[in-house]
């Protein structure tokens, strides 16, 4: 936001954008989907430790 405003001719701080952003409660959207780490891959071999063994 605060680089289309220096392309679009204004002149404005980087913090005084983010002060109006959170104000107004926007928020970046991203066009890049986020990887989630909760979901085990099927293809990965799991191993158990026991660790009862170690001591």
């Amino acid at each position: 936001m605060h680089q289309q405003l220096l392309e679009d001719g204004y002149k404005v701080s980087l913090n005084t954008v983010a002060r109006y952003r959170q104000a107004l409660g926007l928020k970046a959207v991203l066009a890049v989907k986020q990887v989630n780490t909760a979901i085990p891959i099927k293809a990965h071999k799991n191993t158990v430790i026991s660790l009862r063994s170690w001591y």
